[in-house]
């Protein structure tokens, strides 16, 4: 019996042995994984192409390359951002966190140059919203926003500007004063982040609405240097102003169905108007780490979004 027939050859054998060496698997980076999560979750891009960040426009102004590098990572620009709110705001609220910036107390109401820009949230802060079937429940990653004045911007901030109707905030039903938002300006309507604040609503002929935005009284400090009159609560201010514009609708800190808890509560007031109706929405985010907990149509009538 030959013997070569019996056994194989050594080098035969290894090879059989060993099992086939893997290609190795090509790993995707962080950021861009981050990029393709949002996108599902937050559904298609918008079918209009966001200006390049790099373009140098106003709309989208850099001088910094990280920050322009940061801004193409981002799943979502400014300049989308602003086109989304635009055309269907109900679904981007319902989606992306924003907070509001007004333009302080000096400067009247009218219109005012302003940008959105993407957040950097703070640590304690996290990106989150609802989910569309089963709410609160089960929360999704998503991108969030800063809508501040456009002035307030540095020259290395990635930036969408538009221009908007701003409500200036003041202090005490009775220093209020109405802004009427009509067919003429801008349509989109901004104001300052509400945190006890409460916003009155008249609507007027032709789809506009007469708006104001009041903040709580403060403490009043008498001629002896003591409190004469305690700070007023949003509580109490929706109930006073609840009671004396009954013609109108008042959104603002108040147990009832709709309103906000300021104590553990930021709401972040939009307008925008379509087809010549002014429409007003009211995003309810956690004071502490702002991930949306719901958002309502507030004018012309309230709905839960």
């Amino acid at each position: 019996m030959d013997r070569s027939q019996g056994q194989q050859p050594a080098q035969q054998q290894h090879a059989q042995q060993q099992p086939a060496q893997q290609q190795p698997v090509q790993q995707q980076p962080a950021q861009q994984q981050h990029a393709q999560q949002l996108a599902t979750q937050t559904g298609p891009s918008s079918p209009l192409t966001p200006p390049n960040p790099l373009s140098g426009t106003p709309a989208e102004l850099h001088s910094n390359p990280s920050h322009a590098i940061a801004a193409q990572e981002r799943a979502i620009t400014p300049a989308d951002a602003h086109q989304r709110l635009m055309s269907n705001p109900e679904d981007f609220l319902r989606k992306f966190p924003i907070k509001m910036f007004g333009t302080g107390a000096n400067r009247p109401s009218g219109v005012n140059g302003f940008a959105i820009v993407n957040r950097d949230p703070r640590p304690q802060e996290v990106s989150k919203r609802p989910s569309s079937i089963f709410g609160k429940h089960l929360l999704h990653d998503t991108e969030s926003f800063d809508i501040k004045p456009a002035s307030s911007l540095g020259p290395n901030d990635i930036r969408h500007q538009f221009e908007a109707h701003s409500i200036r905030m003041d202090v005490g039903a009775a220093a209020m004063n109405s802004y009427r938002l009509d067919a003429s300006g801008p349509s989109i309507m901004v104001t300052g982040e509400l945190s006890g604040c409460s916003i009155v609503m008249r609507p007027v002929e032709g789809g506009g609405v007469d708006i104001a935005h009041v903040q709580p009284r403060p403490t009043h400090i008498g001629q002896n240097g003591a409190p004469s009159t305690p700070a007023q609560t949003g509580q109490e201010l929706h109930n006073e102003l609840t009671q004396a514009h009954p013609d109108a609708i008042v959104y603002g800190a108040s147990d009832t169905r709709g309103q906000y808890d300021s104590s553990d509560r930021r709401v972040s007031i939009i307008g925008v108007r379509t087809d010549g109706q002014w429409s007003l929405f009211a995003q309810k985010v956690n004071a502490d780490d702002r991930r949306i907990r719901t958002t309502y149509q507030i004018f012309p009538s309230e709905k839960k979004l």
